[in-house]
């Protein structure tokens, strides 16, 4: 999806058998669901349900991210991500050696439950591949 914007862009949506809450955990995880990243490390969590983390993926890219998650009313989650880097005020991670520091960009996921069981999910992801440092 990404037409005259910067990096690459990609969104889907589909409906898993597991409720939000589950949905939301296994979302949190990302070495256990997508193939090509090697390492999630979480580098501090900030009290109003952020962390920041380190991934490392296969293709030689790195991100310092900020992912935010929020539980509303109506029992959705929201999951918010995106790069962090020195201009934010916080300590952030040291590249990894033999890897580029990439951009996330705006990302994220609403996994929504579905009424007869299970959560609808959208998933939006656009990063920036080249490098960012």
């Amino acid at each position: 999806i990404s037409h005259g914007c910067m990096g690459v862009a990609a969104r889907g949506c589909g409906i898993v058998g597991l409720e939000p809450v589950r949905v939301a955990e296994i979302l949190k995880d990302r070495t256990s669901w997508q193939r090509n990243c090697r390492q999630s490390t979480r580098l501090y969590s900030i009290n109003t349900g952020s962390n920041a983390t380190l991934t490392t993926l296969a293709p030689a890219r790195d991100f310092c991210t900020l992912r935010y998650t929020n539980l509303l009313e109506d029992g959705s989650y929201v999951i918010c991500e995106g790069s962090l880097n020195s201009t934010h005020g916080v300590p952030i991670a040291p590249q990894m050696q033999s890897f580029v520091r990439a951009e996330m960009l705006p990302s994220g996921y609403l996994v929504r439950p579905c009424e007869q069981s299970g959560s609808i999910i959208i998933i939006v992801d656009h990063m920036d591949l080249e490098s960012w440092t």
